[in-house]
């Protein structure tokens, strides 16, 4: 069974260092309390750690989360965790799914899909590990702001936590340059070397776009506005992303080029939506405009709080998440590996990632809810706790079971190679 931990997506990996930076959020949200003028910072520490999400929207805000109760929690587990587990699959699971499909049906399928495999091992080690550890300072000071009651200051954490991630990755993207010549010397054959430098050289774009992107969903979820991130992620991942996909990879068959531009225009699109529906909610001064009289952006103090919560997640990731990504890059160095052997082997772990982010959903639901109800100091936490474990566990082997159903079928999709097809024929239990 795949673990969703090995493959966490960047929101379930902001989730979950929700215990290690508790502390610092319930630090900011006496700050903000104090500067709103209210003199019992006890009585908002229950709200401050539950997330924004818990509320079903802006006007309800107020409203206090119901006690535990086997029926309620099992109502709030399929109610949260389909919109974000569909949010996450779509946003993150499925695009590069789907570019690995439509490219093994292109010609010279089997060194393309090598190719788009050692490209996501690089992008995701030196770029993405980084860029989900930082988000971890938004999702986690946007909540601290909500339950003090100082929505206000959410415009400058939004840019701060920007504005940092963006300086601090200055370096790792000029580390793309030499992406070809660090993979050719790691053991990755030179044909597919190349091809992963010019895939993550275009990355670096994207990359921009995903810290905005991020952030942003970051503040629209804790604001209550969940199904508005899986409406996102609906139009831009299944709409725009599976059309230039189809378009750049298959029919103009640009190869990694092309699946390095849809992705970038999956990118842009989301941040364009999110813009859209700043607008549409009326949005837009309460998430990008600071008041009058707001904190200067780099303060010494917050600097160390960005660094006191990212630094613990990205070495998280790379405790984790990184273990996850080498499976690539030591298939590149069995001796004799043949290029349908490579392949396969980065369609396999391609399917396990997905597979990962569909669980997303759960883990995030689980997380949510746990800490509302410790934060209510509700004794029935550890019972949610439990009961959410168990039908996350049961959810997961059900897909399971149609994975192994439908095992045959998934091969002959993902490509056009008979000898790709038969190496994940051999080894496709394992994604299960």
């Amino acid at each position: 069974m795949v673990e969703a931990s090995d493959a966490r997506t960047p929101f379930a990996a902001a989730e979950g260092q929700g215990g290690v930076c508790r502390c610092l959020v319930r630090r900011l949200s006496r700050r903000c309390s104090a500067s709103a003028g209210l003199v019992d910072a006890a009585e908002t520490s229950a709200d401050m750690v539950a997330p924004a999400v818990e509320r079903q929207s802006s006007a309800g805000a107020g409203e206090e989360a119901p006690p535990y109760s086997a029926r309620h929690e099992i109502e709030y587990f399929f109610g949260k965790g389909i919109a974000l587990g569909l949010s996450s699959l779509l946003n993150w699971g499925i695009p590069p799914l789907v570019a690995m499909i439509f490219a093994g049906h292109a010609a010279n399928s089997a060194q393309l899909q090598a190719s788009l495999g050692y490209g996501r091992v690089w992008y995701n080690c030196t770029v993405l590990m980084p860029c989900v550890g930082m988000m971890g300072y938004c999702g986690n000071v946007f909540p601290g702001c909500i339950g003090a009651g100082r929505a206000d200051r959410i415009p400058r954490y939004l840019q701060r936590g920007i504005a940092l991630s963006l300086l601090i990755m200055i370096p790792l993207f000029v580390l793309q340059i030499f992406s070809e010549h660090i993979m050719h010397s790691l053991g990755v054959p030179q044909v597919n070397a190349h091809d992963v430098g010019v895939y993550c050289r275009l990355m670096v774009i994207t990359a921009i776009m995903t810290v905005l992107d991020g952030n942003i969903e970051s503040a629209f979820v804790n604001l209550g506005y969940a199904r508005s991130a899986t409406l996102n992620s609906f139009v831009c991942g299944i709409g725009i992303d599976i059309g230039a996909t189809w378009l750049l990879i298959y029919k103009w068959d640009m190869g990694v080029e092309g699946a390095a531009l849809a992705q970038l225009g999956v990118k842009v699109a989301r941040v364009t939506v999110w813009a859209a529906l700043a607008v549409y909610y009326g949005l837009v001064r309460k998430l990008f405009v600071a008041p009058a009289g707001s904190e200067k952006l780099f303060p010494r103090r917050e600097v160390n709080v960005f660094l006191s919560l990212a630094a613990p997640q990205i070495l998280s990731n790379f405790a984790g998440w990184f273990i996850f990504e080498l499976q690539v890059m030591a298939l590149a160095n069995i001796e004799g590996i043949t290029q349908d052997a490579l392949a396969a082997g980065a369609v396999w772990v391609q399917i396990e990632s997905s597979l990962a982010a569909a669980q997303d959903g759960w883990i995030r639901t689980t997380s949510m809810r746990s800490l509302v109800l410790l934060g209510k100091q509700d004794p029935g936490a550890r019972k949610a706790f439990r009961l959410f474990t168990l039908l996350a566990s049961a959810v997961v082997a059900v897909s399971n079971i149609f994975l192994f159903i439908f095992q045959d079928g998934l091969c002959k999709m993902v490509s056009n190679d008979k000898a790709v097809r038969e190496w994940l024929r051999k080894n496709g239990w394992g994604v299960a």
